[in-house]
């Protein structure tokens, strides 16, 4: 478990390092106008993110890798 404040922690920090790619095994999150639009910000900055698409097996929406500017897997 983790909380959506470390995980803004950790994009920004990947964000002002200079990254270019972010990879993320989480999932499970609400969708957020908020997470959207950071993962469209890194996006626009030529950072390419991953994410977890789900590992329990439903068959429904997975945030962050439903945001349309990540990579699901």
């Amino acid at each position: 478990m983790g909380t959506a404040s470390s995980v803004i922690k950790g994009i920004e920090g990947c964000v002002s390092s200079g990254a270019k790619i972010i990879n993320m095994s989480l999932g499970g999150g609400p969708d957020s106008k908020m997470f959207d639009g950071m993962f469209e910000d890194a996006y626009d900055k030529g950072i390419l993110t991953f994410a977890a698409s789900g590992n329990v097996g439903l068959d429904q929406d997975d945030y962050p890798a439903s945001y349309p500017h990540v990579v699901s897997v």
